[in-house]
């Protein structure tokens, strides 16, 4: 220690100096982990872009999609912008999971400014037009899941012709023109999630959010465990990220913010999967032994020591990513997918949140 005071005396270095130069050596480490969890990594392409403008009904397979705050948009075709609901009191949305199946068998899809077109899987077509909405006898408001949804009627007609397809009596009503919606974020993510479920996350008519995403090799690894491969739709998602480099399941850390070619996304919450995973989206009816579901909660499930979350999402397995915009824009495919602040999910956030309450 004699020797080591000299040479320091001998070099004319203060101890504090030596303080400050482990201080600053610290600070260029976090400074340097800070950088590294802010920048931009590139993770893969753009494969495959869906818009479902029917909710449950066949998903178009486009080029280049517009992004809004209320979901893909693409040739005035918005994602989940149609929806089904039984003429009840108080009306129903219509739930495929215990419904008819046949739902899957139909597309639907924006002939020009004011027509749409209906298509059946057998061939049968109806073309009807956008509901009146300065017609305040055609408002609908109807319960979805946890929250009220608010759209317009499509007429007598086109309820004629989907009750003859599906065969129940099910009317088709369509969400109200622009931005404007007077739903609301669904309570129970909100809830579990309130640091990334908020009020940007509200989509036309689809059940969580405007946007899903699924990882194209997470998705293949699923296929080399189920006895017979299932297509891509059978997932529904928005958008598909392909990548020779990217591994299965590594979007479970995608939790802060993607960008898509120029348009930026904020992350929501995993996509926990339900009963319409076992509809074959090419025939309408059950998949054999109630696969993919059935293979995807042998290991995919949120750990059970979750136990607030568990009670919310039950045995749901989590397939997907749901996002919000944060910078809207036009992407197409082929685009580069870039990630940043990316880390495991906090499924403790609803604690997290309340502690921090609590300590303010």
């Amino acid at each position: 220690m004699e020797g080591l005071r000299e040479a320091v005396e001998g070099y004319n270095v203060q101890p504090n100096m030596i303080g400050i130069a482990c201080g600053l050596g610290f600070g260029l480490v976090a400074g340097y982990k800070v950088y590294n969890r802010y920048k931009w990594t590139e993770v893969g392409v753009l494969k495959t872009i869906y818009i479902h403008p029917l909710k449950s009904g066949r998903g178009l397979d486009v080029e280049v999609a517009n992004c809004g705050i209320r979901g893909p948009e693409w040739d005035g075709n918005l994602d989940r912008e149609f929806v089904l609901y039984r003429p009840l009191s108080p009306p129903l949305i219509y739930d495929i999971r215990i419904r008819s199946k046949r739902l899957v068998l139909v597309s639907l899809q924006r002939e020009d400014e004011r027509r749409w077109r209906l298509s059946g899987k057998d061939g049968s077509t109806l073309e009807f037009e956008s509901p009146d909405e300065s017609r305040s006898n055609e408002d609908v408001s109807v319960k979805l899941w946890d929250v009220m949804v608010e759209g317009f009627d499509c007429g007598d007609e086109v309820a004629a012709w989907l009750t003859s397809f599906i065969g129940e009596d099910v009317r088709l009503m369509k969400h109200r023109s622009g931005l404007v919606t007077n739903r609301i974020p669904r309570p129970k993510y909100t809830n579990l999630y309130p640091s990334t479920v908020d009020e940007r996350c509200i989509p036309a008519f689809a059940d969580v959010s405007p946007y899903m995403l699924i990882n194209e090799n997470s998705f293949n690894e699923l296929n080399t465990r189920l006895p017979i491969p299932v297509p891509m739709r059978t997932f529904r998602p928005n958008f598909v990220v392909s990548g020779k480099n990217l591994d299965p399941w590594v979007e479970d850390e995608w939790t802060g913010q993607i960008r898509i070619g120029e348009v930026v996304f904020n992350y929501n919450k995993p996509c926990t999967r339900c009963n319409i995973l076992k509809i074959n989206t090419e025939t309408g009816e059950i998949y054999p032994d109630n696969e993919p579901l059935k293979t995807l909660k042998t290991y995919r499930q949120i750990d059970r020591k979750y136990g607030d979350v568990r009670r919310v999402v039950g045995d749901s397995p989590i397939l997907g990513i749901h996002y919000a915009v944060a910078d809207p824009g036009t992407l197409r495919v082929g685009d580069r997918v870039w990630v940043r602040r990316t880390g495991p999910v906090n499924h403790l956030d609803h604690y997290s949140l309340l502690s921090v309450k609590a300590r303010i």
